[in-house]
């Protein structure tokens, strides 16, 4: 599990084991922003990777980023950017991560209360992306 402001939970024989997850920015809690999505890499056992997405902030501008993640020590890294400036606003981030039957990640990225950006090519809003894990 995730929680907003940027560490992740793993719940094992009822125990909570809170890990945090250092970050290349600093992660925004901003209305419905923060750590907002995380899934293991079909071959965590052998790598320790996962990904994640997560909004921070630059300068003025909020955006969001998918990330590759290292386990080491009940504490991930950051360790690659796979996509970064994907559109941010007060509401509707996206941020759903999921390993597909074809051993991909699938992530999906809000509309940030801009509808008409899932329609625009040349915006990462409201798109559905697949990346080769």
């Amino acid at each position: 599990m995730t929680e907003r402001e940027g560490t992740i939970v793993q719940l094992e024989d009822g125990d909570l084991n809170r890990q945090q997850v250092h970050l290349d920015e600093d992660v925004s809690t901003a209305a419905e922003a923060g750590l907002l999505g995380f899934v293991l890499s079909p071959d965590f056992s052998q790598t320790n990777e996962a990904f994640a997405y997560y909004t921070y902030e630059n300068e003025e501008e909020q955006f969001n980023r998918i990330v590759r993640l290292q386990l080491s020590e009940d504490q991930w890294q950051e360790t690659e950017v796979l996509l970064d400036q994907i559109p941010s606003g007060s509401y509707h981030q996206g941020g759903r991560l999921k390993i597909g039957p074809d051993n991909n990640l699938y992530a999906t990225t809000g509309d940030a209360t801009e509808p008409s950006s899932a329609q625009d090519t040349d915006s990462l809003g409201g798109k559905t992306f697949t990346f080769k894990s």
